[in-house]
């Protein structure tokens, strides 16, 4: 391929000459059981230039052969009767395969009911790239159920907010106890400086017990200052996670709980004019 054009790809067998324009040329030489092999040149008028390029068989080659002899490379699955438009492009409904390019791509996908969504996608040219996602939230609770701390994250397999959530709450609460437990022991602490102070018998007593006791009480106010914070913490984590995980995420929602994605499959390679069966594993997290 020339400057990147996986349209209009030279077909060549080993010792074979492609024309190119003079000047700087970006060459890509594709095998299908080897890794692609990328370079550049410049070539100036009427020169010929030689490139040796020599290469191993890999067990699992990066190589874009599928992708430009059109088969897909990117699966992308949504709601039924969804329109898929893929870098603007309409390319299916529902489900929708596609010969993706290696870089950043704009997927979104619209829905006559539940409205439309918009995420970018990452995809490789060799590798694999299988994408889900809907506009329907997979919830099936009531409103005032997705009002509980972080049920509308879990309901709608949000399960990495949930998680944050869920842990950001149980770190407020774990201080929110610490803190109240301290004040008690403050309190306890403030009220046997008072007693003393009280029962002060000389001048030197008064001074000793009043400053003890103000000292605990400045202790009191600075904790009641940090529960008061991690209160407010506490509120302000629910709040916004609840308004969070009852709105629609801008690039919809996964239906599927699970992230670990396992795929096995036999293929064979040609090495040294033979045939060698080859079996694939690839483990994914998503």
């Amino acid at each position: 391929m020339v400057d990147k054009k996986f349209e209009n790809p030279h077909l060549i067998k080993r010792g074979d000459s492609v024309r190119i324009n003079p000047g700087k040329s970006h060459i890509t030489v594709v095998w299908r059981t080897i890794n692609d092999h990328s370079f550049t040149i410049n070539a100036k008028p009427g020169e010929t230039v030689g490139r040796q390029i020599v290469h191993t068989f890999p067990p699992y080659p990066k190589t874009s052969y599928k992708a430009i002899i059109g088969e897909p490379n990117l699966t992308i699955i949504t709601d039924p009767n969804s329109s898929i438009y893929f870098d603007g492009e309409y390319v299916g409904e529902h489900i929708a395969k596609v010969v993706a390019l290696t870089g950043k791509h704009k997927l979104v996908i619209k829905h006559p009911e539940f409205g439309s969504l918009t995420k970018r996608i990452d995809t490789k040219i060799y590798e694999q790239t299988h994408i889900e996602r809907y506009n329907k939230s997979p919830s099936d609770l009531s409103f005032a159920t997705q009002l509980l701390p972080g049920a509308a994250y879990v309901s709608k397999k949000q399960n990495y907010r949930a998680g944050v959530t869920y842990g950001l709450l149980a770190g407020l609460s774990i201080q929110l106890f610490r803190q109240q437990k301290a004040y008690t022991n403050k309190k306890n602490e403030f009220s046997n400086w008072k007693q003393l102070y009280n029962r002060s018998q000389t001048t030197e007593e008064l001074i000793e017990y009043r400053e003890k006791a103000e000292k605990a009480q400045r202790n009191l106010d600075k904790i009641s200052e940090k529960f008061n914070a991690y209160l407010l913490g506490l509120g302000a984590v629910y709040i916004i996670s609840t308004l969070d995980g009852i709105r629609k995420p801008r690039q919809g929602y996964k239906h599927n709980s699970n992230n670990f994605y396992a795929n096995a499959s036999v293929s064979a390679v040609s090495i040294m004019d033979g045939i060698v069966p080859q079996l694939t594993l690839k483990f994914s997290l998503k």
